[in-house]
């Protein structure tokens, strides 16, 4: 029984239910946990993407869904900064920003994701995690241009 085994079972749970939301034609392709910090609070997500969409489920304190679901599709992402690379000198600076996913939706909506755990728990989740962190941030870098 290994240290992060929770953690994984909790994530393969989550990662099924994104799964299960994306209609067959255009299925997901890879999701990862992370939360947004703001002044007085942490609100943690699951991010999946398949070929044309993202979808950002909120998540509650046991990784349950607790508000709808928000799908985006390539053109409604005005701005985008992964691992703190595109969003020019402020986020290359940020704090933890080789974590970090920042983008801004055409609604206005700004999301500053920060990968669970950074790097070390991302190695620890295993490799369908780390490969979700790397198609979420590849499709951001698609959406951008």
């Amino acid at each position: 029984m290994g240290m992060f085994d929770s953690q994984q079972r909790a994530f393969g749970a989550v990662h099924g239910y994104m799964q299960s939301l994306f209609p067959p034609e255009d299925p997901m392709v890879g999701a990862f946990l992370g939360n947004q910090s703001k002044t007085f609070s942490n609100q943690m997500y699951a991010v999946a993407v398949s070929t044309h969409l993202m979808a950002i489920q909120p998540l509650d304190r046991k990784m349950q869904p607790s508000a709808p679901v928000t799908w985006l599709r390539a053109v409604d992402i005005t701005a985008a900064a992964i691992w703190g690379e595109g969003g020019g000198f402020r986020e290359w600076m940020a704090q933890n920003s080789e974590f970090e996913l920042r983008f801004t939706t055409a609604a206005g909506e700004k999301y500053k994701i920060l990968a669970l755990g950074g790097w070390t728990m991302s190695k620890m989740m295993g490799e369908q995690y780390i490969l979700g962190l790397q198609a979420v941030a590849d499709w951001l870098a698609r959406a951008r241009h």
